[in-house]
């Protein structure tokens, strides 16, 4: 999330800009490029939130309101910040200039801030990866075995079926 300035970026053929009226989430880990837009005039300032998953879960299971996902959601893209998001990053930040705040106060922003996300736009990529219950959940998990295990033997016979797939629907 940004504060001041505004970034471009490159996945593939996909090009996302965004800038302080926008968030963007990467569901699951993808080589994702950027190039920042700054000057000595108009500096840059982001915060990037790196989440547990097992509390966004948490906050997905009290929230009887979602349902599953309606459509096969993207990876990554960048949606606009809505009041309630953007004050709790605000929160967010002004705790982190203290260390008793931060330390007290954080980790309940922090939730927050799953939680508004989970619900907003982008819930869809984010319950996707929690239920593994498509094609993306199902990548996702095999993504997320290659971080944790990439100095690690791994094969591709291992990893789709581990996601729940056959070999030519992994491939493809």
């Amino acid at each position: 999330m940004f504060v001041k300035g505004r970034k471009r970026g490159y996945l593939g053929d996909q090009v996302l800009q965004y800038d302080a009226q926008q968030y963007l989430v990467l569901s699951v880990p993808l080589p994702f490029e950027c190039e920042m837009e700054a000057s000595a005039e108009e500096p840059f300032l982001a915060i990037s939130v790196r989440v547990d998953l097992a509390m966004v879960a948490d906050c997905w299971a009290l929230n009887e309101t979602q349902g599953s996902t309606q459509h096969e959601p993207s990876g990554i893209y960048s949606t606009p910040l809505d009041a309630s998001l953007s004050n709790a990053v605000q929160r967010l930040m002004d705790a982190l200039a203290s260390p008793l705040d931060a330390r007290i106060l954080v980790p309940a922003i922090v939730r927050e801030i799953c939680y508004r996300v989970l619900t907003g736009e982008q819930g869809d990529a984010i319950r996707a990866v929690l239920t593994h219950q498509n094609h993306f959940g199902r990548i996702a998990k095999a993504l997320r075995r290659i971080h944790a295990d990439y100095h690690g033997q791994l094969d591709i016979d291992t990893l789709a079926f581990e996601a729940g797939m056959s070999l030519a629907v992994f491939h493809a």
